[in-house]
């Protein structure tokens, strides 16, 4: 009985052990992720507000003339804001409403877990974070071309385009090229990834946001990068206290800051977001140039879509 005792007691001793250590790496994960966006931030923050104090972000080209106009048909633009906005809309309605789904989510304790989503939670990954971003986007421009919206808005509009459509490219790319063939790899069903509600969110995303940018008076300011930082760092806090408080998980498996080499997935998130950013800028450049280069991107963007599961017929 006494060896018994002192058996158990072994055992407590080395769970106790286990948990202080996982603890310990927990925390350490925690405190490295959150330095690392924490110096982002300050960086991304301090340089906006030196380029707004010498008038860098040229926030007098946000005029009502940019929200609403158009150099193609203000009739076509208010057409493609409404049609978008009421998709968006839709589909978001629908999300909140279908039954529960269960995906793979990580936990920093327990690794890769399934995670039931229904009703608020269903908004809680990124992808709908960015369709619902759109949403705002598109309501505050059907107010601009009717020449409703209030004057402070129009620089939110602005920004609004700018994240849209970097992120909108960053989503329908990641999806085709990453997640899907990712989770196929791993014999993982992808068949929710092509009900209707979800390819408009991964595809329908950058064929909106193209129309935008060869409709709109826009531009996509390469001093504005801060604001898509912005963005990415409000998805980071709210994806810690989701895990934290919600549904005990993160979506991503990159955003576990207990992984090895954490800081090096955060570090590529916040770059993958600017390189986006990047990526948007170039195209409006090109666009400013060669008009006719806008209508060619919009069909030509099919080639990083996928309407339909590959491998089925």
């Amino acid at each position: 009985q006494h060896q018994q005792h002192r058996q158990h007691d072994r055992h407590h001793d080395q769970h106790q052990r286990t948990n202080e250590g996982l603890t310990t790496m927990n925390g350490g994960g925690f405190t490295s992720v959150a330095l690392l966006t924490c110096t982002i931030a300050s960086l991304a923050f301090s340089q906006a507000f030196r380029w707004h104090a010498s008038g860098a972000l040229e926030w007098d080209k946000a005029t009502a003339a940019h929200a609403g106009g158009s150099d193609v048909s203000d009739t076509l633009l208010l057409c493609v804001r409404i049609g978008a906005l009421g998709l968006i809309v839709w589909t978001l309605l629908i999300i909140s409403r279908n039954p529960p789904i269960t995906l793979s989510g990580f936990s920093t304790t327990r690794g890769e877990v399934p995670v039931t989503l229904g009703g608020a939670a269903r908004f809680g990954t990124f992808t709908v974070w960015c369709w619902s971003l759109q949403g705002f986007y598109f309501a505050l421009g059907v107010l601009a071309s009717l020449g409703a919206i209030p004057g402070a808005l129009v620089a939110v509009q602005w920004i609004l385009f700018e994240i849209s459509l970097a992120m909108a490219l960053l989503v329908t790319i990641i999806v085709t090229f990453v997640l899907v063939p990712a989770a196929q790899a791993k014999g993982k069903p992808v068949q929710f990834l092509f009900t209707w509600y979800v390819l408009a969110m991964h595809n329908a995303n950058t064929l909106f946001m193209l129309l935008e940018l060869v409709l709109n008076r826009f531009e996509v300011h390469a001093l504005h990068l801060p604001a898509v930082i912005a963005f990415g760092l409000c998805y980071v806090l709210f994806a810690w206290a989701n895990e934290r408080w919600g549904i005990g998980a993160f979506y991503y498996f990159f955003l576990d800051y207990t992984r090895p080499y954490a800081v090096l997935a955060y570090f590529g998130l916040f770059a993958a977001v600017s390189v986006f950013y990047g990526a948007a800028f170039w195209i409006d450049t090109l666009f400013e140039s060669h008009r006719w280069i806008g209508w060619f991107l919009i069909p030509a963007s099919n080639a990083i879509m996928l309407w339909k599961e590959p491998g089925k017929s």
